[in-house]
């Protein structure tokens, strides 16, 4: 913007807003920066994006092209050439050799800027400054026209913020260069991988740490994310407790940001100008003016925006709201930059059904960016029984991925729910209640927002059988005694167990009998193993003949054992004369479970000769009437007991008793 523009703006109202960047804050010119928005009226009136720093500012038109003004004493501007006029800030136009460009990043570096263009073929374009290597081509040379980030394709997301770049790629890897602080300090002219966390759908970066959104509304931090530490990198991305339903993250020069579905507005950082919000925070320089973890600094945001030591929301309304830095009217109140912060959230005065505020520093943009056109796509028509659908949301224009956005959906005329797009564009959510085998229709649709507009598509889906898994558990069977066997049915899908499905249960392939699968897919048998199968090992199976939601299956065998019991005798000593009788008793005892055995032939023995056989009763216990011969001398004599081994019970003895004479 020139000096002329600056002082001959009209009044605000004599210009349509639709498509226009309002800007205020810094200005190199005007001893206190520009107090209130006014309009860059030297731009196109199809604005989409904008981005900025304190030295250069750039906008993104619907036709894919990028314009960008102020400094260009690093080539900033994208022009061809380095430097500017004799105050050095140059009036809006085109970066060159730029086209179908779907999204715009800048990060700064002193009096000198880097700028970062997203195609809609996925590969990424940088220029201006290169101190640390972040145009990422590979040099530390600074470019005045767009080169090419090497080694980086399929690209859906970027950010930028000092020196430090990111990119989000469609197969959901993370990619840093520039200066980095995670975990250790380095410098990259080429763009290095980080660790990744599943189902990403936007990130943000500084140089001390990268934070990802994840499509469950969760937010993750890797290096010296803010919330979760401030010394000692993490060793991989963990997540930062007390962020939930989060849809849009931004950060900047230790300010971190985190808009929920709610449209509350999460910070976490320096506090120094008051940028939490927080009366409870210390302010002001020192180390101890931090808002350690996430604080609810402002409520009913559409959209948020780190500045350098402010924080911007944008409302439902059109309104934007700032606090924290004003020195130079950042805020756009009017002040004059009076104040050096501002606390509580004070309105940009003059402006008015704004859609976009875009990252900055400084210097303050918005739009009421023109409304892109959006288009939703089936992408898998055909889906097993009990698993997913999912719909892929794109600008209409370039066909770019839109990330974080939420999409909605019905089958057969019942709303399923809704989720959020990833990395890849698509959004998917479990067909909930599960829809049976055949055709179905489904409706995916996106409720657009201030900047998309709605779409909805209408496709066919056809469910199929899904195919399950049967496992069986290995046992130890006793003869006799009832054991449970158990079996587990999973659908493959979407690992689902499913209820009330009837297992067969098979040993060494004879059927053995059949139960029901519970809440847990898990089928319980209760099984009394006889002499059919013989002592040793077995092979236990189970089968599922399949239904009309699920193909059959049948498990790969689990190892049994068949044994017989151990049992337990024992008898009671005794005392007689001789020549008299005597009734000797043996109680006979399963030992697994301690059963008394019935119908058991037990012989009695004295001082080592047999005398005799009982049979055990109901309680397990036998006796013989034993008649003491007269000739027998006093004293003591040993008694024993023995159990021949029968088809269920191993054979066992007892010789602990005596027979006392006296």
């Amino acid at each position: 913007m020139v000096i002329a523009t600056l002082t001959l703006l009209p009044t605000l109202n004599s210009y349509a807003q639709l498509g226009r960047v309002y800007t205020w804050g810094y200005y190199p010119h005007a001893p206190n920066g520009i107090t209130t928005p006014l309009p860059e009226i030297s731009l196109p009136t199809n604005v989409i994006q904008t981005g900025g720093t304190g030295q250069v500012r750039a906008a993104l038109m619907s036709d894919g092209t990028v314009w960008a003004w102020g400094y260009n004493i690093q080539g900033d501007l994208g022009r061809g050439f380095f430097g500017g006029n004799d105050n050095g800030d140059l009036p809006p136009a085109p970066v060159q050799n730029l086209s179908n460009v779907v999204q715009i990043a800048t990060g700064m570096e002193g009096t000198a800027s880097a700028c970062f263009a997203l195609k809609s073929d996925g590969t990424l374009w940088s220029w201006g400054s290169n101190g640390y290597g972040q145009l990422g081509n590979g040099t530390n040379t600074s470019q005045n026209l767009p080169v090419q980030v090497k080694n980086l394709t399929n690209v859906v997301q970027i950010d930028a913020t000092d020196h430090t770049v990111c990119a989000l790629r469609s197969d959901g890897t993370v990619w840093v260069w520039g200066e980095i602080n995670f975990p250790n300090y380095a410098t990259n002219t080429t763009p290095v991988q980080m660790p990744s966390v599943p189902n990403v759908a936007m990130i943000a970066c500084e140089y001390q740490a990268l934070y990802y959104l994840k499509t469950d509304g969760t937010v993750w931090g890797y290096g010296h994310p803010l919330g979760v530490t401030l010394n000692n990198a993490t060793p991989k991305p963990i997540q930062i407790p007390g962020l939930s339903g989060i849809v849009q993250i931004s950060v900047q020069n230790g300010s971190f940001g985190a808009l929920d579905t709610a449209g509350t507005v999460w910070y976490m950082g320096s506090n120094g100008n008051g940028q939490s919000n927080n009366p409870n925070c210390p302010t002001g320089p020192g180390s101890n003016a931090v808002q350690l973890t996430p604080y609810p600094s402002f409520t009913g945001a559409t959209r948020i925006a780190m500045g350098a030591g402010s924080v911007y929301a944008l409302r439902p309304d059109g309104s934007v709201w700032g606090w924290g830095y004003d020195s130079e009217d950042e805020l756009g109140d009017g002040s004059g930059g009076s104040a050096a912060s501002a606390m509580p959230p004070v309105q940009a005065v003059n402006l008015a059904n704004q859609t976009y505020i875009g990252k900055m520093s400084y210097r303050s943009l918005s739009a009421q960016a023109v409304m892109q056109n959006t288009t939703v796509n089936s992408t898998i028509l055909t889906q097993p029984y009990a698993s997913t659908v999912s719909a892929k949301l794109t600008g209409k224009a370039f066909g770019n991925r839109l990330l974080a956005m939420p999409l909605s959906f019905s089958v057969d005329g019942t709303a399923i729910g809704s989720a959020r797009t990833a990395a890849t564009g698509i959004a998917t959510t479990y067909l909930t209640p599960a829809f049976g085998a055949g055709s179905h229709t489904v409706v995916a649709s996106f409720l657009g927002d201030s900047l998309y507009k709605p779409f909805s598509r209408t496709f066919t889906l056809t469910i199929t059988k899904a195919d399950t898994t049967t496992t069986t558990n290995k046992a130890a069977l006793f003869r006799g005694i009832a054991a449970n066997l158990t079996a587990k049915l999973v659908r493959k899908t979407d690992n689902g167990t499913p209820a009330g499905e009837e297992l067969l249960f098979k040993i060494d392939g004879t059927a053995i009998g059949s139960a029901v699968t519970d809440g847990t897919g898990t089928a319980t048998l209760s099984y009394i193993a006889d002499t059919t199968f013989s002592v040793g090992n077995h092979t236990l199976t189970a089968e599922f003949a399949g239904d009309s939601n699920h193909n059959g299956s049948a498990s790969a065998g689990a190892a049994i054992t068949i044994s017989k019991n151990k049992t337990v005798l024992s008898q009671s000593s005794v005392s007689r004369y001789p020549g008299g009788k005597v009734t000797l008793t043996a109680t006979l005892k399963r030992s697994v479970d301690k059963l008394l055995l019935s119908g058991k032939t037990i012989t009695f023995s004295v001082n080592g000769t047999v005398v005799g056989t009982g049979v055990t009763n109901d309680s397990g216990v036998a006796s013989y009437l034993y008649n003491i011969p007269s000739t027998m001398a006093l004293g003591k004599y040993p008694l024993s007991v023995s159990f021949d081994e029968d088809d269920y019970n191993l054979a066992s003895t007892y010789s602990g008793a005596t027979l006392t004479l006296k």
